[in-house]
């Protein structure tokens, strides 16, 4: 996984391409993920590029990278997923 923190958003990717994305102001608990909401378009995508600049600047090779058959397993499991 990479993420990327403000003080008020956290943008999370998987190597198998999921995204999430949290108001750290109204949901601390990160308990309802926002990626598909339209109203956020603006802060997700900005989001995005600075993730992007970083692993580029730090020479990481995300999203390039191995994935293991047990995190694709987590990913797919429902027990795992944010519950609106």
């Amino acid at each position: 996984l990479r993420g990327w923190r403000t003080e008020r958003w956290k943008y999370v990717e998987s190597p198998s391409g999921g995204e999430e994305f949290y108001d750290l102001l109204e949901d601390p608990g990160e308990t309802r993920n926002r990626i598909d909401y339209s109203e956020a378009g603006a802060s997700i995508a900005a989001m995005r590029a600075s993730l992007r600049a970083w692993t580029e600047a730090a020479g990481d090779p995300w999203p390039s990278v191995p994935i293991l058959e047990r995190e694709v397993a987590w990913e797919r499991d429902d027990r795992w997923k944010a519950v609106d």
